[in-house]
């Protein structure tokens, strides 16, 4: 930007200056910084409000994905797979760490939304209903809509064993109450060849590979385990930076190892960890690259 263009863009009305640069995220605004005096002194003056709009705005976010995750109450158990499979992609995802579904305990919380009214075993008892129904629902629908594997060869033998899918299906429906004991209704959904479809984060980028508070079947950091740094980290995002509590289904992430080293530094009160504490821009830098999965 020529040296005329970005004096006059210093003249502004501080308002529309405001506007302006409020668009901009929390490393522009930084970069911005190193182009002349005037926005230096600007954004230095106005970093505390600059960076509130934009955290605000990430904290909405972020509080309407776990809203979308767990207010389910209105959804029948198809739907359900639906959204999780939107979201998180294959059902039976595995975490690399524990070897235990990911969605294992996130489904946990999808009961106590679902079936309030169901005591400790027989929620324990539903889950192992519904974890199977979801996977066998989504076998169902790859044959129906082929997406097995071309190399799959079309035989009686395979035939049989997707007939075999099926009966298994119908036995678990009946488990699970109107309208998926309706077994129309299910064949109808299965029909639905985009029903299973959607950004599926773990197929696109696989398993978030830089948490920063601990979330079941996910390796947590080195630095979370068996220490008194899993307590800190919470006082951390819930209390002196006032992300949303969430409960053990679901974890913050990041999206690079950089940031992860950053609440590390935090935690531990090292290097440059100082500095998140004390800058709101570093603050909302970390809240653009956060999460929820």
């Amino acid at each position: 930007m020529p040296t005329s263009s970005i004096d006059r863009l210093t003249t502004l009305a501080p308002e529309l200056l405001h506007s302006i640069i409020e668009l901009l995220s929390a490393r522009e605004i930084c970069s911005i910084r190193r182009v002349n005096r005037g926005l230096k002194d600007y954004v230095d003056r106005y970093e505390s409000t600059l960076a509130s709009l934009t955290i605000a705005h990430h904290r909405k976010k972020i509080c309407a994905r776990v809203a979308w995750l767990l207010d389910l109450k209105d959804l029948d158990l198809i739907d359900i797979l639906h959204r999780y499979t939107s979201y998180y992609g294959e059902i039976g995802l595995h975490s690399p760490a524990e070897h235990e579904r990911i969605l294992q305990h996130l489904l946990r919380l999808t009961l106590d939304q679902k079936f309030p009214a169901l005591d400790g075993m027989g929620r324990m008892r539903m889950g192992v209903d519904v974890l199977n129904f979801w996977l066998l629902f989504t076998i169902s629908h790859e044959w129906v809509h082929s997406r097995w594997p071309p190399s799959e060869p079309s035989t009686p033998e395979a035939y049989e064993e997707m007939m075999h899918i099926w009966t298994r299906l119908e036995s678990r429906k009946t488990a699970l109450g109107d309208p998926i004991s309706n077994v129309e209704y299910v064949r109808a959904r299965i029909q639905d060849s985009a029903l299973l479809q959607g950004p599926r984060y773990a197929g696109n980028y696989g398993v978030p590979r830089y948490p920063i508070s601990a979330r079941q079947c996910l390796p947590l950091p080195l630095y979370l385990e068996g220490s008194e740094l899993a307590g800190r980290c919470e006082a951390l995002l819930y209390r002196a930076l006032g992300f949303p509590v969430l409960s053990g289904g679901l974890g913050y992430c990041v999206k690079s190892e950089p940031m992860q080293s950053m609440v590390y530094e935090v935690l531990t009160q090292a290097g440059k960890g100082r500095l998140l504490m004390r800058s709101r821009l570093r603050q909302t830098a970390l809240w653009e690259e956060v999460f929820v999965f």
